[in-house]
């Protein structure tokens, strides 16, 4: 049997979270930035919605989840829900929900998470997103609206 609980305060995170080795004896910097930059498969803003503690029965202690509701990113599209095992967050994290983060990921898996307020650099490494989800959860891709745009003016006889 597993029981479920939500909670509204997230608290269940890992003190030393696996990193990537550039962080062994470093802080978050330039260096480290631009490694994530080039290694990261997906790097995306994600807004924190709930902690969810799975306990199965027969295995003792509940595992804790975060559940985020990814907002916009870059490079490879992820679904609008990442599910991240308590695990991979940091205890440094301002783990409120409703707290923005940005995450570096591999896959599905974070190298990398900082609170989008402390961020600022990240985007502007990061530049215009390449896709986000509209309020009603569809995926949107900029150039591809620029595209309809073009076409749809193109059939209209605008010329700007």
């Amino acid at each position: 049997m597993v029981a479920m609980a939500l909670a509204e305060e997230a608290a269940a995170c890992n003190p030393e979270p696996p990193l990537p080795p550039i962080f062994e004896g470093h802080d978050y910097d330039d260096v480290a930035r631009n490694y994530l930059l080039s290694s990261a498969t997906t790097v995306s803003v994600g807004r924190l919605v709930a902690r969810v503690d799975t306990l199965i029965e027969g295995q003792g202690e509940a595992r804790p989840e975060y559940v985020f509701q990814l907002r916009e990113g870059w490079r490879t599209v992820l679904p609008p829900r990442l599910v991240v095992p308590g695990h991979w967050i940091s205890c440094d994290l301002p783990l409120a929900t409703g707290r923005q983060f940005l995450f570096y990921l591999e896959g599905a898996t974070p190298l990398f998470v900082i609170p989008a307020t402390d961020a600022a650099e990240d985007f502007a490494a990061l530049g215009e997103f390449d896709w986000f989800y509209s309020v009603s959860g569809q995926l949107m891709r900029p150039e591809l609206l620029q595209e309809e745009k073009t076409d749809a003016d193109e059939q209209h006889g605008d010329s700007g």
